[in-house]
């Protein structure tokens, strides 16, 4: 089985005898654990399922609602050469289409600089930031 795999690559006298070999703790613990950190549970603090949306019951955040099959446009006029655009966003359910354009000026036709994709927040906020390296709206 697989202990005989195992043996087959590792001398027995450096595999744990929980694995199938003969090595021990200096207390015969045969789970060896002063070299092995064996698993524990995991605290629920850490546990990604069912997080609660913490971003729209914060004051330092605009609640944003974007129905389904919609688009929200929001528009920032850089006025410095490398500022430095920043977002911070989270969804109620499902996931969102999410691109950055930039424009020069008001007549001309907007480049992409964050390509389009579609953003899930289940498991936490989605949070980056783009360089401007242009004035521009």
């Amino acid at each position: 089985g697989w202990q005989q795999d195992l043996l087959e690559i590792i001398d027995a006298d450096e595999l744990p005898v929980f694995l199938g070999g003969n090595k021990t703790d200096p207390d015969g613990n045969p789970f060896c654990k002063t070299i092995i950190k064996h698993g524990e549970p995991v605290p629920e603090k850490y546990f990604l399922c069912n997080r609660k949306k913490l971003l729209s019951k914060s004051s330092h955040f605009q609640k944003l609602t974007v129905l389904r099959s919609s688009m929200e446009e929001i528009r920032f006029k850089i006025t410095e050469q490398g500022s430095v655009l920043e977002w911070e966003f989270e969804t109620k359910n499902r996931d969102i289409g999410f691109v950055v354009y930039f424009n020069s000026s008001e007549d001309c036709h907007p480049v992409e600089v964050v390509p389009k994709q579609r953003v899930d927040t289940y498991y936490g906020p989605e949070k980056n930031s783009f360089k401007c390296e242009n004035v521009g709206i």
